[in-house]
């Protein structure tokens, strides 16, 4: 599931909270939560009953999601133009996952997004 909040405010709010300043030192870490990837997987085969198992906040907004089934790759598309690619792999039953790369690749909203499993290109659309 990818959440985001669509509330301008919100949104500001949270780019400055989160803003890293020159004089600061250490990495910026995502304080306020502007965008999120949650996973929630059924727990009852006889009811629509889901329970979230993980979850990992962004601090620009979830704009695209592309699942490489093969590979087990989640291939996260943000506001900002960072695209990140999570394995999620199915022996685990999808109950855990790994930060397989994180590409700066666009100054634009990524807008599109697909991981090609037999070469492990990913193509990326932006809106110009």
């Amino acid at each position: 599931m990818c959440i985001r909040d669509r509330n301008i405010a919100s949104r500001v709010d949270s780019y400055l909270t989160n803003m890293k300043l020159p004089w600061e030192k250490q990495l910026a870490i995502t304080v306020v939560s502007v965008g999120a990837l949650e996973l929630h997987i059924r727990v009852s085969e006889d009811e629509l009953k889901f329970q979230k198992t993980w979850f990992k906040n962004y601090p620009t907004q979830v704009i695209v999601l592309c699942w490489e089934r093969t590979l087990c790759y989640l291939g996260v598309g943000l506001d900002s133009g960072l695209i990140e690619v999570l394995k999620i792999p199915s022996e685990t039953r999808f109950l855990k996952f790994s930060e397989q790369a994180s590409i700066q690749a666009h100054t634009a909203r990524v807008m599109g997004l697909y991981i090609e499993y037999s070469t492990g290109y990913i193509l990326s659309l932006i809106h110009i």
